[in-house]
């Protein structure tokens, strides 16, 4: 039985509770400057209101569930920002301006939530990683959900397909295809009818010992979901008819977890220690950017408001902007503050937004 590791955060296992009361104002000193990229100072401020829109500025606004580790965020079809909450199997919002902030239990005690994303019905799906289902919370917070083929299928990414398509696609580390418990990519209509597409070796080979970890998953301007794999190191794209197109990472190991479209019918995706980019008209990988920082542990992927790439990072606590085309980055550090930034959304309001399990908080970062 192949049993894929999808929660693993670059090694770190467990998320660090931190009391609110640690989550005071800090100023953080310029940091030295490594080769490829420039630090700049910046600072967090607790607070319950508007977030800070001074250049640079980051507002945390802590979780009321403690312990809750806030993972996925999107802007949903009201305009509040949704987010999950890994370790206590809950989904909650908190409007642009930082009040209020809610949030709703899943019916399932060991429920892990996941990925979020807004189905075609308006309601927000998420995956739910330690029970093999995928559900559905309404904006009012009530909640549906569809077991998979296999308790342990571990889903982890999920987004919409097309709008022709009417239905959400996901990955899974184990579903049960034909009495087999094979790495997946499943696609479920907003009604929960379930349709799952083995991913077999890079290699072609037999899916006895099938190497294949899909991690995160995206719809592409070419209409097709694209998705990361950790385990064939691969960037993968499947059809609406379930046919799977692998295209194989130049570094070896590389690890790919995020992946988010860009403006240029084109793909950015995370690797351990680097940024990614596709091109799909080519079908290639054009570049990877690796961070100055060894073992940064590049996570979350957004695009900026004039489609700059910016990443969060994990493991050294910072966000930072793809200087393009010097491949060179600018970085605001959150050191201090143990925060580990994850995944993040560019707002309605042009601030990034980003969850923060280590500080146990949502955050705003006001672009320079």
């Amino acid at each position: 039985m192949f049993m894929g590791s999808v929660l693993k955060r670059g090694g770190w296992w467990q998320v660090r509770l931190v009391s609110l009361l640690s989550l005071m104002m800090v100023t953080l000193s310029l940091a030295s400057c490594n080769a490829g990229t420039s630090t700049v100072s910046s600072s967090v401020v607790l607070n319950s209101g508007p977030p800070d829109r001074s250049a640079g500025a980051f507002t945390t606004y802590p979780v009321s569930t403690l312990g809750g580790s806030p993972e996925a965020i999107v802007v949903g079809p009201d305009g509040n920002l949704w987010f999950t909450e890994l370790n206590r199997g809950r989904v909650g919002y908190l409007n642009p301006q930082g009040q209020p902030l809610r949030e709703f239990a899943l019916p399932d005690v060991t429920a892990a939530s996941y990925a979020l994303t807004v189905g075609p019905d308006k309601n927000l799906w998420f995956t739910n990683s330690s029970l093999g289902k995928i559900g559905f919370v309404t904006t009012a917070g009530k909640f549906r959900q569809f077991p998979l083929s296999s308790p342990f299928a571990r889903p982890v990414g999920i987004a919409a397909g097309p709008v022709a398509d009417n239905a959400l696609w996901f990955t899974e580390s184990a579903a049960n295809i034909g009495g087999q418990i094979v790495p997946a990519i499943g696609r479920i209509t907003t009604s929960g009818t379930i349709t799952e597409y083995p991913i077999r070796n890079l290699s072609g080979g037999a899916m006895a010992t099938p190497t294949s970890v899909p991690q995160m998953i995206v719809r592409g301007p070419d209409d097709k979901m694209w998705f990361t794999d950790a385990g064939n190191n691969t960037i993968s794209s499947i059809t609406m008819a379930g046919s799977i197109t692998q295209y194989p990472i130049p570094t070896a190991n590389s690890r790919p977890f995020s992946i988010i479209a860009g403006k240029a019918n084109d793909l950015w995706f995370t690797e351990q220690n680097a940024i990614g980019h596709f091109s799909i008209a080519t079908g290639t990988i054009t570049d990877e950017y690796p961070l100055p920082t060894s073992g940064s542990g590049v996570r979350g992927l957004a695009l900026g408001p004039d489609g700059s790439v910016w990443c969060s990072q994990f493991q050294s606590n910072s966000l930072s902007k793809l200087l393009l085309p010097a491949g060179s980055f600018t970085t605001y550090p959150l050191e201090g503050n143990g925060e580990r930034p994850d995944q993040m959304v560019l707002g309605p309001d042009g601030l990034l937004w980003f969850t923060a399990p280590g500080s146990n908080s949502i955050d705003a970062f006001a672009l320079p």
